[in-house]
């Protein structure tokens, strides 16, 4: 399987369809062919006011995030958590991957009669479904550091390349935004100048690992979920780095493994699973010092560009 970014085109979407509109930044993003013919369904898709969205850009902690909210949305229900992560949330632009379609046949398909639905998007703002803006449904996303989402994405897709993936053309696309779901910046930028309002919790990955039990206590409360101590804490042992890696649930690597059948990759990287290392900088163990200077020189750029609140700083640069 040659990458995504190869059979993907640059779609600009910039319809104000909302009033929040006004206020995006609607930079072109790189999809798969296939969104020409998904477009209508994405745009129109039903929301209902009780849907609870996770929405993060690529490689920021996508399913441990989800497995911390569907546990607290469903009253701490681990018995009911032993069941795939992919069967419990939906994910939205599923059907533009054939490979994830493919592997969506294999599993038991969502009940979509059972609500509140759990769904899931990695798409940026403008590229969401219109109603999302007007229902109003709770939604939770997630952000985590450039540099370290650069290189988890760079790991993650040596699994699906059929030729030798080199971290530095990685790297490079990613400066490029020749990445599947565009640009990283504008993508975090928006939903923070959004989390003011009462339906969206602006959460990092940062926090989720320097300080669990506060961000599970103010997702419960933003969930309107009350949960005391002991409970909290089984929580966050649950959620662990070291629990959460062997938890074959919500680890991601029976889907991994399943997409690389689909694939036809048979060969391994050793460390390119999907829950890899689950720490905050270890990009600096192996991003190329010359591309720690260039990010953080582009990303500075795009601050500029973007008009950022200096706060985004901490999430963009891990306070450096």
């Amino acid at each position: 399987m040659d990458s995504v970014e190869s059979k993907s085109i640059l779609f600009q979407k910039d319809d104000k369809c909302v009033d929040l509109a006004e206020n995006w930044i609607m930079d072109p993003c790189l999809l798969p062919r296939t969104y020409q013919t998904e477009y209508e369904s994405l745009d129109n898709f039903n929301v209902r006011p009780d849907d609870v969205w996770f929405v993060g850009y690529p490689k920021s902690g996508t399913m441990w995030a989800q497995e911390m909210i569907w546990l607290i949305c469903n009253n701490l229900d681990y018995e009911g958590a032993k069941s795939e992560i992919l069967n419990r949330f939906q994910y939205l632009e599923e059907n533009l991957f054939t490979d994830l379609s493919k592997l969506r046949s294999k599993n038991v398909q969502l009940n979509t009669k059972v609500f509140p639905r759990f769904l899931s998007s990695h798409l940026p703002c403008h590229f969401l479904p219109k109603q999302l803006w007007t229902v109003r449904p709770r939604i939770v996303y997630l952000a985590r550091n450039l540099k370290d989402v650069a290189i988890s994405m760079y790991h993650y897709n040596i699994n699906f390349n059929t030729t030798p993936l080199i971290m530095e053309c990685s790297l490079e696309n990613m400066i490029e935004n020749n990445t599947t779901f565009g640009s990283y910046h504008s993508h975090v930028t928006n939903f923070w100048n959004m989390r003011h309002l009462d339906n969206i919790i602006f959460l990092t990955y940062e926090e989720m690992k320097s300080d669990l039990p506060a961000v599970i206590e103010k997702l419960s409360k933003f969930m309107g979920k009350s949960y005391n101590e002991d409970q909290v804490q089984k929580l966050t042992h649950h959620l662990s780095f070291e629990n959460h890696s062997k938890n074959p649930y919500a680890n991601g690597e029976d889907i991994v493994s399943r997409l690389r059948e689909v694939a036809q990759k048979t060969s391994s990287d050793p460390i390119s699973k999907h829950a890899r290392r689950g720490e905050v900088g270890s990009y600096k163990d192996e991003m190329p010092p010359e591309f720690i200077r260039r990010f953080n020189e582009w990303t500075e750029s795009e601050m500029k560009r973007l008009g950022c609140d200096p706060e985004l700083r901490k999430v963009f640069f891990l306070l450096e």
